[in-house]
C-alpha cells in the first residue's frame, strides 16, 4: 500500500477514536449534574417545645402538702377543717371540740376506720388527739382490737396517749388481762403504761394488784412504780410491804412524790404519807405545804384536820 493512504487511514482512526472518547465524557458529566448536592455541614437541631423543657430541680425542694383523701364518715367541710386542726390545738385559743366532734361521731359507729383514716391522712398534733379521741371510743367495745391496731403501726412514738386510753379502759375491765398484754409486748412497757394499769388496778383490786406484781415485775420496774403505788394503795399493810427493803434516799422521795401526787385531790391522805418520811426536817416541810395550799382551797376543812391532828397551819408569808 502506498505511504500516502496509509497516513490517510490511520489519522481516520484516530479520528474515530477520538471522537468516541469525547462522547463517553459528555455523558459522564450530564449524570453528574442530575445527582443530588450532598452538603457535609451537619443540621441544626430544631428547637425543644417549650412545654417539653423540664426545669432543673432543686436540691431541697419543700415537701407538697398532704392531700387528704375523702372519708366515708366525715364530710367535705369537716375533712377540711381537721385539716387546721394542728394549728388550733398549737395556738390554744379556741376549742377543739366542734372539729373533733364528727371524729368522735365516727369512732363510735365505726372506730377502726375512723382510726385508719387518721393515720394516713392526719399529722402531728392533730393525729394524735384524734388517734386518742377514737381509741378510747374503740376500747369501750374492744380494747383487744384496739390494742392490736396500735401495735400494728409499730412505733409507738406519738400514740401514747391512744395506748394510755386504751390500757386504762382495759386496766379497769380486766386489770390482769391489761398487765399480761404489757408483759408480753415488752417494746411498749414504758413506766407510764405500768403506771396507768396499777392505778386503775390499785382502785379495784390492790390485794390482786400486789400479787401480781410481786410475781412478774423486777425491782428496777417496782422502784420506779413505787410513787405510783404508795398514791394508790390505801392499805397500811401494803404500804409496809411496798416499803420494806427500800433505800431509805428512794423511800423518801418516793413518799416525797406520792404525797404531792396526792395533795390536791386527797390532802389528808398525802399528809399520812408525808408523815411516814424518816426525816424530820423534809416530813414536817411536805405536812406543812400540804395544809397550807388544803387552806387555800378549803380553810375549813383544813383547819378541822389540823385541830383533829395537833398541827398548825403555817401562815403565808407576806411580803
Amino acid at each position: 500500500m502506498k505511504p500516502k493512504l496509509i497516513f490517510l487511514v490511520g489519522l481516520a482512526l484516530l479520528l474515530v477514536v477520538a471522537i468516541y472518547l469525547g462522547a463517553q465524557m459528555g455523558d459522564g458529566q450530564s449524570e453528574l449534574a442530575h445527582q443530588p448536592v450532598v452538603s457535609l455541614k451537619k443540621p441544626t437541631a430544631s428547637p425543644k417545645p417549650e412545654h417539653d423543657i423540664v426545669p432543673p430541680t432543686p436540691s431541697e425542694t419543700p415537701a407538697p402538702p398532704i392531700e387528704m383523701t375523702p372519708a366515708a364518715g366525715l364530710t367535705e367541710n369537716q375533712v377540711k377543717a381537721l385539716g387546721e386542726l394542728t394549728q388550733i390545738l398549737e395556738a390554744g385559743e379556741v376549742s377543739p371540740d366542734a372539729i373533733l366532734q364528727p371524729i368522735r361521731d365516727w369512732a363510735n359507729r365505726d372506730p377502726r376506720a375512723c382510726a385508719l383514716w387518721i393515720t394516713q391522712n392526719l399529722r402531728g398534733a392533730a393525729r394524735q388527739r384524734c388517734l386518742e379521741e377514737t381509741l378510747a371510743s374503740w376500747a369501750e367495745k374492744n380494747p383487744k382490737d384496739a390494742l392490736a391496731f396500735l401495735a400494728a403501726l409499730g412505733s409507738p412514738e406519738g400514740n401514747e396517749g391512744a395506748y394510755a386510753n386504751v390500757l386504762s379502759t382495759l386496766a379497769r375491765q380486766n386489770p390482769a388481762a391489761a398487765a399480761d398484754w404489757l408483759r408480753q409486748n415488752p417494746g411498749l412497757g414504758a413506766l407510764e403504761n405500768w403506771q396507768t394499769i396499777f392505778s386503775a388496778w390499785a382502785d379495784s383490786n390492790p390485794g390482786q394488784a400486789m400479787t401480781w406484781m410481786r410475781q412478774n415485775l423486777d425491782a428496777n420496774m417496782k422502784d420506779g412504780l413505787l410513787p405510783t403505788l404508795l398514791s394508790r394503795f390505801r392499805d397500811p399493810a401494803l404500804q409496809s410491804e411496798l416499803l420494806a427493803g427500800t433505800d431509805p434516799v428512794r423511800r423518801q422521795q418516793s413518799l416525797a412524790d406520792a404525797a404531792k401526787a396526792s395533795a390536791h385531790d386527797d390532802p389528808a391522805y398525802a399528809i399520812s404519807l408525808a408523815r411516814l418520811m424518816a426525816d424530820s426536817g423534809s416530813r414536817d416541810a411536805a405536812t406543812n405545804e400540804i395544809l397550807r395550799d388544803w387552806h387555800l382551797r378549803d380553810a375549813s376543812a383544813a383547819s378541822a384536820f389540823a385541830e383533829q391532828n395537833g398541827l398548825v397551819i403555817p401562815k403565808l408569808e407576806t411580803q
